[in-house]
Order: C-alpha cells, then sequence, then structure tokens
C-alpha cells in the first residue's frame, strides 16, 4: 500500500503544478493582441505555442485524474490493455500511465 499511498501524493502534487500552470497560460492568453501589426504577428506565434501547451497539459490532467481513479478501484498496477502488472519502476517514473511497459511500447510502434 505504500506505493499507493507514494503515488497519490505524487499525482495529487502534480495535478496541483498542473493546474497552476494551465491559469497562468489562459491568463496570458487571454491578453489583448498590440495594437501594432508586427507584434500582433509575434503574439499570435505565441498564442500558438500556449495553445499547445495548454492542451498538453489538459492530456495530463485527465491521465492524472484516471490515475487517481485507478488508485481507488485498486487498479493501479494493472495495465488497462492487457490486464498484467505494470512494473513498479515504470509507475515511479510516470506515476500517471495506465499501461505496462510492453503496451506502452506497441502503442507508440502503431503511432509511427
Amino acid at each position: 500500500m505504500k506505493l499507493y499511498e507514494e503515488a497519490q501524493e505524487t499525482l495529487i502534487k502534480m495535478r496541483s503544478e498542473l493546474e497552476q500552470r494551465l491559469k497562468r497560460i489562459e491568463r496570458q492568453i487571454r491578453q489583448p493582441l498590440d495594437p501594432d501589426l508586427d507584434d500582433q504577428a509575434v503574439e499570435s506565434e505565441r498564442e500558438e505555442v500556449l495553445a499547445d501547451l495548454s492542451a498538453q497539459i489538459r492530456t495530463e490532467l485527465n491521465d492524472i485524474t484516471t490515475a487517481l481513479a485507478r488508485l481507488e478501484r485498486n487498479e493501479y498496477e494493472i495495465c488497462a490493455k492487457c490486464g498484467q502488472h505494470i512494473a513498479v519502476e515504470r509507475l515511479k517514473v510516470l506515476p500517471f500511465t495506465a499501461l505496462c511497459f510492453s503496451c506502452a511500447e506497441k502503442s507508440h510502434s502503431l503511432r509511427l
């Protein structure tokens, strides 16, 4: 159970940090554009980058929420795809992962 307690603490901390980062990004996105057209072009590019970061953070937040739910159901160490155990070492490095190394590797190779 120590793994579950540590994972829950880590995930909650990660979620809090990501939520704060997301709020800062959203505040920056909402800032009005500069009246200077050259500056607007730079700001538009910046907003694109911020929007991409925002999407990545939302994906991570979703993964963290899913991991916390898996903890509550005592399924944290079980691969969501094959049902095998996820190595503790993997969970310590990627506390929000839902896949064992083998399934993650297969999933990654499918995207290539």
